[in-house]
């Protein structure tokens, strides 16, 4: 008959006892997993909340940006055989009616206009071959342009103001602007005919006809004549004046004349 023998922990030799592991080292991996996993969930929270505050702030800037442009689209809306008329009908002196021809607030022909103005001037200045010893052909050509639209519009409108002439500043942009095609014209025939009396009879015809229609246009909007012919005439003799100026002025920075 045989006996079973229960050896206890008492009994083994402690050189043979296996090291117990604690339940608290057991539940290591299962608590671990768990904070990590609620780390991750936190970040992605986190993570997901500022991709959705970056893309409403971009869909707040683009919608601005689409406002801002839709209140400028009536300003640059024209279509082209509108602005060819307009190039012509800037060289014919005749008297608009207030009611009938009301004048635009369109500005992309007189934007194009003052880019061609500038292209003009450098190609009469890099033709020439000279440099400006200030700043650059870029810089002076620039401000010879914008400077006299934004600036003569300004003289014209301060006058309209004052002799109650019914004309906005965007009318006067628009008006000056289409002013700056016998611009164009006249120092494009000085660049190519230089030394010659080509400019002179361009700007007595060309220059002359384009200025007697921006005075036209506000004398026919003053409402007193008197009034009326003195700031037209004010208008007519800035306007052509100052492109015999821009000649000389131009012609003295390319070349002398």
């Amino acid at each position: 008959m045989s006996t079973a023998i229960d050896f206890g922990e008492d009994d083994i030799p402690p050189s043979q006892r296996q090291p117990s592991q604690p339940q608290d080292q057991a539940n290591m991996p299962s608590l671990g997993g768990a904070l990590s996993a609620a780390m991750m969930s936190g970040l992605g929270q986190q993570i997901a909340g500022n991709m959705w505050s970056a893309g409403s702030e971009q869909a707040k800037q683009a919608y601005g940006a689409y406002a801002r442009v839709d209140l400028l689209r009536p300003y640059f809306d024209v279509e082209v055989h509108q602005v060819r008329a307009r190039l012509l009908r800037s060289f014919l002196p005749t008297r608009p009616s207030r009611d009938v021809d009301p004048v635009p607030t369109e500005l992309y022909g007189p934007l194009m206009l003052v880019f061609s103005l500038v292209t003009v001037l450098l190609f009469g200045m890099k033709h020439s071959g000279t440099e400006v010893r200030e700043g650059t052909l870029m810089g002076t050509a620039l401000a010879i342009c914008f400077g006299y639209w934004i600036g003569g519009s300004s003289i014209y409108f301060f006058f309209a103001y004052i002799f109650n002439t019914s004309l906005s500043f965007l009318q006067i942009l628009y008006t000056t602007g289409y002013g700056l095609v016998a611009y164009c014209v006249c120092l494009l025939v000085a660049t190519m005919l230089p030394g010659s009396n080509a400019f002179l009879l361009a700007w007595a015809v060309l220059g002359s006809l384009s200025a007697a229609k921006m005075a036209l246009v506000f004398f026919s909007r003053t409402a007193d004549r008197k009034q009326g012919l003195i700031v037209g005439s004010v208008v007519f003799v800035i306007h052509w004046v100052y492109l015999f100026y821009l000649f000389r002025a131009y012609h003295m920075i390319v070349g002398p004349w």
